[in-house]
């Protein structure tokens, strides 16, 4: 399915503040608790699950919990690569190391779509998504968002290939993310009690088992972040 081309971005603008003034995991989980529960019918988020698969984007795009571990310094983006995330300086057109930062996370900011976590490709040898997000589809989101009191709780992510289930642990600066492996005897995200969700996908074949969104990431509660 062709792609528009993203949102339109203000030119001059400071990526810094856009990670660096995410809320914490614990201050954003309990931000989306609270406003779920004042939605009502509304509240499992049903009509995002359309939105999404009308796009015929629930495989590749999910949403998630907005939040950082740390703060990052000017210059600097969260780019993962392979499984773990840490700051990298990049100039601004994103090219380094032979390679080049490609948009894996996204927040809105005044009714613009703003990326906050990247990751890097290597040239010829492409991890990440280079798929943009439908403008059409960002529209929607964020006015679903915006009109629900989620703009500053919920954004938009890239998904994994096997975003079945997987778990981040963060120290110091450095994040690292790897998969749940789930036995008879269960062992799965959902058997992670104390942790924080952080990511889910409307897609069916992903994830775990939920009426309408299935999630697919967890964030290991250190109780300082």
């Amino acid at each position: 399915m062709a792609c528009s081309k993203v949102m339109n971005v203000r030119t001059m603008i400071d990526r810094t503040s856009i990670f660096n003034e995410l809320p914490s995991l614990h201050e954003s989980n309990t931000r989306l608790s609270m406003q779920l529960a004042s939605m009502g019918e509304r509240s499992d988020l049903a009509e995002l699950k359309t939105i999404f698969e009308e796009h015929g984007v629930q495989l590749r795009l999910g949403l998630a919990l907005l939040h950082n571990h740390f703060k990052i310094d000017p210059g600097e983006r969260v780019v993962e690569y392979g499984n773990v995330s840490t700051p990298w300086q990049v100039p601004a057109n994103g090219n380094v190391f032979g390679g080049v930062t490609v948009p894996r996370s996204w927040r809105f900011l005044e009714g613009e779509l703003q990326a906050y976590e990247y990751g890097f490709n290597i040239n010829g040898d492409e991890m990440y998504d280079t798929e943009e997000v439908p403008e059409d589809f960002a529209r929607q989101v964020g006015g679903f968002l915006t009109d629900n009191g989620l703009a500053d709780i919920l954004g938009i992510c890239t998904m994994d290939g096997d975003d079945g289930g997987r778990v981040e642990k963060t120290v110091g600066r450095v994040s690292v993310t790897v998969p749940v492996r789930r036995g008879g005897d269960g062992n799965g995200v959902e058997d992670l009690h104390g942790n924080i969700e952080a990511v889910w996908s409307f897609d069916c074949k992903r994830g775990l088992e939920s009426a309408v969104m299935k999630l697919a990431r967890v964030c290991l509660n250190c109780g300082k972040c």
